[in-house]
């Protein structure tokens, strides 16, 4: 791919907390590393790949249970097939959008990413009340807008262990609180939307 790092994270659709990184380098980011004069408080790419080559596995005091639940998340992976994780995840965020516009709200951006959906919420309405309403009605934890959209956008995930039944309850709860903060909906029973257009 002609790409001279490449950085992940353990909850960046992995199915496991934040807390590891990931980092891959190809001989042309080593030359830059091998040559540099920048000086490094903590963390250092000639240190981790010396303790690696050492045999020590990491320059510093890992997050032992994490690694284990990569272990575990990379084995399932496996057996399952990235690609059909691939198609699934994509199913359900397609799925996912189509039931959000049947409510009557709008998507950003035109061409979203499989792995979130940003929901634009009416002018007159607060997304962020929306974000707190879920947490507090129905235990369900999505994200606010940032810098220019705060306030404007709510944030839904659709990486990691999200199924079919996980989106069609949060499909129900978001209806709900949106409705009941007064934001103006064209359709309901959107859960029964959902399903029925969720083909899997």
């Amino acid at each position: 791919w002609d790409i001279d790092v490449a950085i992940t994270a353990s909850n960046k659709g992995l199915e496991n907390p934040p807390g590891l990184i990931f980092m891959s380098l190809n001989e042309n980011a080593w030359n830059f590393v091998q040559h540099s004069k920048l000086s490094t408080y903590y963390f250092s790419f000639q240190k981790a790949k010396d303790a690696v080559v050492k045999g020590i596995g990491s320059a510093f005091t890992p997050a032992i249970s994490l690694f284990y639940g990569m272990q575990q998340a990379i084995a399932e992976i496996r057996q399952q097939g990235i690609e059909k994780i691939w198609d699934d995840h994509r199913k359900l965020a397609d799925a996912f959008r189509k039931t959000v516009e049947f409510l009557g709200l709008k998507i950003l951006p035109p061409n979203p990413s499989d792995s979130v959906t940003v929901i634009e919420i009416p002018v007159d309405f607060s997304a962020n009340k929306i974000v707190t309403e879920l947490k507090r009605k129905y235990g369900y934890i999505i994200s606010k807008g940032q810098s220019i959209l705060n306030d404007r956008v709510i944030r839904i995930g659709h990486l990691g262990r999200v199924d079919l039944k996980a989106d069609a309850e949060l499909i129900a709860a978001l209806e709900d609180v949106l409705r009941d903060s007064g934001v103006k909906l064209t359709h309901t029973n959107t859960c029964d939307y959902f399903l029925k257009y969720a083909k899997f």
